[in-house]
């Protein structure tokens, strides 16, 4: 079929909406009964003098449309009485209606097309929310340009299922809409996918760190950074997730006390690093990599020394391990010891509750779906006097006493953090979709016959640790998936060690479709 010709315009003439009311008539009487036949085989919309009509014409043939309206009542209204209650808030609403396509060009690029002119010219620039009616049967339609569900179907043969798009998650469409075949699939733990209004967020003109906006920005992503993890305190610092930790090894040194440092993958062995460069005093409690600790031997090397702080990280990002902090912090509480805990890769990702730890750290990006360059630290105990032995740009007290703005912070990086922090409010959604798409992945991918390191019972849902068989190299795989557009972690000097690659799902939509795909080339 050649749809080259394909033009995409809004219904003026005479013409035209004769062919609209007869394509009415051959999609909603004709296939999916919702009106009764007549005579003339047209079907003249209720709201036809109100509809804004975007047609797809293949010379004079209209092939598909698509219609708008923005007066209330809706259609809509007349199916559910407490419509607006439903809602997300908005300040202009449109309706989506009567979606039709010719059957001959179902497969074809005309849907796309239609799509993409009511994004382009109404939805990006006059409305900022859409509601829509939707045949039950074309919900995975409606839902792959963004729709989402709202209340329970109406209707009775056929079924409807109320829907709406808002301005913030349409953006994040728009692109995987006009743009399929350029589509990069990130399947990485860093940099992750961001949604749209992330990166425009990012991309706007600096501000002064000193301003009046910068402040209230500042002081909401504290405040909303503290709801996710329960813990009192929190300073925001320039940099990555090494100065994170140095910064929490550089508190722990102002202690002088022993500690344990526990390991089970790449970046605890990075902790001892951390602890060395601070001369800290401390053992070591060491497991095989894709092992989990024993909390019974824990409490040996606690009951044996004088231990009074330990450091670990909650979820390993070199294996896909999620370490146990709620058993860890539990045991270490008996003896009075002070818990410090890398949640750089679990942050976003996870439920975490920080109200007993001591110390811990987190970055802007990975799990929290933003830029990186931001450094956190987060912490319940009180910081009373500055103490010069450390280095300024990771002196906690500098930044207590500064109300945590001593040094010029990127309103950039801030701002994108703010956007993708109230993209997700409280995150319960966001984690079920990762453990959604995760837990029905390793189901695929065990079927297959093939190994992933970490046990359901001990992994994160961020990040499947896949072990190739052998003779199959994870540099070449990983090599021919980027070809593909598909990114995944397999560069790191570990992974190429154990042949290993890495999906993982800390981006902004994780989608089970696309990570299915690097199935087929295993």
């Amino acid at each position: 079929m050649d749809t080259h010709n394909i033009i995409i315009t809004i219904a003026q003439s005479k013409q035209e909406f004769q062919q609209i009311h007869n394509l009415n008539y051959d999609t909603f009487v004709e296939e999916i009964k919702q009106h009764s036949s007549n005579t003339s085989k047209q079907l003249v919309d209720q709201f036809h003098s109100e509809n804004i009509y975007y047609i797809a014409k293949n010379k004079d043939e209209i092939v598909g449309m698509i219609a708008l309206r923005d007066k209330r009542p809706f259609s809509l209204d007349n199916k559910i009485s407490n419509l607006d209650e439903l809602l997300p808030e908005h300040k202009n609403a449109v309706e989506v209606r009567l979606l039709s396509v010719k059957k001959e060009y179902r497969r074809s690029k005309v849907l796309l097309l239609l799509i993409q002119s009511i994004i382009g010219n109404h939805l990006e620039q006059v409305y900022d929310l859409a509601v829509i009616s939707g045949i039950i049967k074309q919900q995975k339609l409606y839902q792959h340009i963004g729709f989402q569900n709202m209340g329970s179907p109406v209707g009775n043969n056929p079924m409807f299922q109320p829907m709406f798009l808002t301005r913030e998650r349409y953006l994040q469409f728009t692109d995987k809409l006009i743009n399929p075949e350029k589509q990069i699939i990130n399947l990485l733990p860093g940099p992750v996918e961001m949604a749209d209004n992330v990166r425009k967020v990012f991309s706007e003109d600096s501000i002064s760190h000193r301003s009046a906006g910068f402040r209230r920005v500042f002081s909401r992503v504290k405040e909303n950074l503290l709801k996710l993890t329960s813990a009192k305190f929190i300073e925001i610092l320039t940099g990555s997730g090494t100065t994170a930790n140095d910064a929490v090894a550089g508190q722990i040194s102002l202690l002088n006390e022993s500690g344990l440092i526990l390991s089970n993958g790449e970046f605890g062995e990075r902790l001892y690093t951390h602890a060395d460069n601070f001369m800290l005093n401390y053992s070591s409690y060491k497991k095989n990599w894709g092992e989990g600790f024993l909390i019974s031997e824990i409490e040996q090397k606690l009951k044996a020394t004088d231990i009074k702080w330990l450091w670990f990280v909650h979820h390993e990002t070199s294996t896909g391990m999620l370490n146990d902090m709620e058993a860890i912090l539990s045991v270490c509480k008996r003896y009075n010891v002070k818990v410090c805990v890398d949640i750089i890769s679990s942050l976003g990702t996870q439920k975490i509750d920080l109200s007993e730890i001591y110390l811990a750290s987190a970055v802007s990006n990975k799990g929290l779906a933003s830029y990186s360059g931001l450094s956190i630290i987060f912490y319940n105990h009180s910081i009373s006097k500055q103490n010069h032995r450390l280095p300024s740009n990771i002196n906690l007290s500098i930044f207590q006493k500064a109300d945590g703005i001593p040094y010029t912070l990127s309103s950039n990086v801030l701002f994108a953090l703010d956007r993708s922090l109230r993209n997700y409010g409280n995150l319960n959604e966001r984690i079920s979709s990762i453990k959604y798409v995760s837990d029905k992945l390793r189901i695929d991918i065990e079927n297959k016959g093939i190994e992933i390191l970490v046990q359901k019972d001990n992994s994160s849902t961020t990040i499947l640790t896949i072990v190739l068989p052998e003779g199959q190299s994870s540099v070449e795989l990983g090599q021919k998936l980027l070809r593909k557009n598909i990114l995944l972690n397999f560069e790191s000097n570990y992974l190429i060690a154990n042949n290993w690659i890495q999906i993982c799902f800390m981006g902004a939509n994780p989608d089970y479709a696309k990570a299915r795909l690097v199935l087929d080339y295993l």
